[in-house]
């Protein structure tokens, strides 16, 4: 047996054959640790599910980054802020773009049904799935955060597959931050 599968396998034996809820795990985090005035980084946004909740922890005077590479998802968050305290719109800072170690365009592969799972390789989950191809932009975290006016306390990075080379084009920010950080 494959030994992912393995683990995996453990992992659902554990919880009595139930998922894990890494997304509440990580919601968990950054709650605790995100208070009014900090600054924060969601990589991989989607729905913006994280970065609502972000908003709410650093409100008032923080800011949430959020960065998601495909344009739909990121026009629906910005609808969705009509949802939310009308300070969210200076809060959230919205980046149309994927993150990696290096500067460049990337086909993407967005699959809409299940848009978590979508990124920058068209891997063996997206099978069987509506599956768009996009170009996207690709920037390091670095020049996102550059700019910043205020520590980053924390940063998730939820990529699918590509948290290495976004960790690594965040070197940078990382040094000068010291953020707590869940891919």
């Amino acid at each position: 047996m494959n030994p992912y599968a393995e683990f995996y396998e453990a992992l659902l034996r554990q919880h009595g054959g139930e998922w894990f809820d890494f997304e509440g795990l990580i919601r968990d985090i950054y709650t605790s640790l995100l208070k009014p005035g900090d600054w924060c980084v969601d990589a991989g946004a989607n729905r913006g599910d994280h970065t609502f909740q972000m908003a709410s922890a650093v409100a008032p005077g923080g800011r949430v980054i959020a960065i998601e590479a495909v344009p739909d998802l990121v026009a629906q968050m910005q609808k969705d802020l009509d949802m939310y305290p009308p300070e969210f719109r200076q809060i959230i800072e919205f980046h149309t773009c994927g993150v990696s170690d290096t500067s460049k365009s990337a086909t993407f592969y967005y699959a809409p049904q299940v848009a978590g799972l979508s990124g920058l390789r068209n891997r063996s989950v997206l099978q069987g799935q509506e599956v768009r191809l996009i170009q996207v932009e690709l920037v390091q975290i670095d020049q996102i955060c550059r700019d910043a006016n205020g520590p980053i306390h924390f940063l998730k990075i939820d990529i699918e597959g590509g948290e290495y080379n976004a960790i690594r084009g965040a070197s940078q920010t990382i040094t000068l931050h010291q953020p707590v950080i869940v891919f």
